[in-house]
């Protein structure tokens, strides 16, 4: 039987892709979809081993419905697949493909994936089952090829990955919304302005459909040997902790000049987050010069506020609606959360709005032997392209940062000590004096580089009581996300929030 050549008769997989997606990390429905359904379909070869970038109509319990990119290979049965690859699961009757054919995730199968490569390698446009696939070179016109290896990512991401050779990254896109994905135009428009602190973006993979674009990846290059910065403030909180002499019942004496404490420790970041805060203005200046109605800066009005303060409290309320009994924590701080977004509307409107990186922490920054750079620019994956793609206060991106270092600290608490040790109570304080004082130096890094550009508010008491708003939004996607992901990690941001609620005025100024 030969391969696939329409829609149709792919139509058999979609059970098996049912069974599949749920486990999969960057599929979004968590229950098994009720319906899938081929909806584009282009082979890059089909010659055994076949390759054939394929998306699906994905319909939820709830009726809701999705897009997801799957990238599918195809072997003959009864031929031995690669190691570590697994065929999908057969149709139960019927005179299919999966009768002749085993059909598997082709990212894993280093073949596929290196025949992927060659093909991104080559320019044009290419006809579709239900579209159109582009291939669009970003920076200058350089081989992707020759490569001997190719290793598919593994880990906790929202998307796929496969490494080539330790010096390339092929970026696979799952869950499909329609616009340019920000990671494709992100990147070439910093670059493009003199930003290298970045993975540098090579070729573009895009579907022309109807409701589209569609990007369906990009290969940019792999920065090997690089450590992200929340791994090494963990390692900086661990330093820390061991620093502290513990007493004989296993307390932690606390000194009366707890931040001195922390000042004195072996293995501070505060130099690090200074350097980071400044990295992030100076991005965020390219980004407010970038050229083009997607990119131009524009004045923030009043009516930008009230647009922002809604959306904050929608996300508020959502929340509270729910049944969830670990979100009781959130009610008594309810009323707090939504003064906090009534003094978002009542303030100035001041600054610009432009495009902002949008899912920024410690993880999305990775120091390597020249210094740091920044990676993901994808925005939050559960937002629309569309809303990730708003230009908006770069003080989100900001916001994002200060909240890292405060996670940071509570990870690496609870690495050291459960909550009824007695040391606990005392390093929980130590961590908390560590993360407000890289908020602070983080802050003087990125005030102090952004001053003059324009697009933050005049009056530092703006600039504060916007970060208050933009933090809480911040903490309540993340109770939102670890409620979804990791439901005994949500105690992390509900235990911050009423702290942030609380925040007034300048108390967090640069110092």
């Amino acid at each position: 039987m030969n391969l696939p050549r329409d829609l149709d008769a792919l139509r058999p997989l979609g059970p098996a892709l049912a069974e599949l997606l749920p486990h999969q990390r960057w599929f979004a429905g968590g229950r098994r979809p009720r319906q899938v359904d081929p909806i584009a379909l282009v082979w890059i070869g089909q010659v055994a081993p076949a390759l054939a970038l394929t998306v699906w109509a994905v319909d939820d319990q709830d009726g809701g419905a999705q897009r997801y990119h799957l990238p599918l290979g195809f072997r003959p049965r009864g031929q031995a697949l690669p190691a570590g690859v697994t065929a999908l699961a057969e149709p139960e009757d019927g005179e299919t493909v999966a009768d002749h054919w085993q059909a598997y995730d082709a990212l894993v199968d280093p073949e596929l994936a290196t025949r992927l490569l060659a093909w991104m390698d080559e320019d044009g446009s290419i006809a579709a089952l239900g579209g159109t696939v582009a291939r669009r070179r970003l920076g200058r016109a350089e081989s992707l090829e020759p490569v001997a290896s190719a290793s598919p990512m593994t880990g906790d991401h929202s998307n796929s990955g496969v490494v080539y050779d330790e010096r390339l990254l092929l970026k696979v896109f799952r869950r499909l919304w329609p616009g340019t994905n920000p990671e494709v135009e992100l990147t070439a428009a910093l670059l493009a302005g003199g930003f290298d602190r970045i993975p540098k973006p090579l070729v573009a993979l895009e579907l022309d459909a109807p409701g589209g674009p569609w990007s369906l990846g990009v290969v940019q290059t792999y920065l090997r040997h690089g450590t992200d910065g929340f791994s090494l403030a963990l390692t900086s909180l661990r330093d820390l902790f061991g620093d502290i002499h513990l007493e004989v019942d296993g307390a932690v004496p606390m000194p009366e000049a707890c931040e001195e404490a922390v000042s004195a420790q072996g293995g501070s970041f505060e130099i690090d987050a200074q350097r980071l805060g400044a990295l992030t203005a100076e991005m965020h200046r390219v980004l407010a010069r970038a050229v083009g109605p997607d990119f131009d800066p524009a004045p923030v009005t009043t009516e930008d506020l009230d647009g922002w303060a809604a959306e904050m409290e929608a996300s508020l309320e959502r929340l509270l609606a729910r049944p969830d009994p670990q979100l009781e924590a959130l009610r008594p701080q309810a009323d707090a959360i939504r003064l906090a977004f009534a003094r978002l509307r009542q303030l100035p409107a001041q600054g610009r709005r432009i495009r902002v990186h949008g899912d920024f922490h410690l993880g999305q920054l990775l120091r390597v032997d020249d210094g740091w750079v920044v990676l993901d620019f994808e925005g939050e994956p559960g937002r629309p392209i569309e809303e990730r793609r708003r230009k908006r206060s770069p003080l989100v991106d900001v916001a994002g940062a200060l909240r890292s270092f405060d996670y940071a600290a509570a990870v690496a608490t609870r690495q050291h000590a459960s909550p009824d040790e007695p040391r606990s109570t005392s390093l929980v304080r130590y961590a908390r004096t560590w993360a407000q004082r890289n908020r602070q130096r983080f802050l003087r890094g990125y005030l102090g580089t952004a001053a003059g550009a324009g697009f933050l508010p005049d009056d530092p008491s703006t600039v504060a009581d916007s970060l208050v708003a933009f933090q809480l939004s911040k903490a309540l996607y993340e109770v939102a996300y670890e409620l979804a992901h990791r439901p005994d990690w949500v105690e992390i941001p509900l235990a911050d929030i009423a702290d942030i609620a609380h925040m007034r005025g300048a108390a967090e100024g640069p110092r």
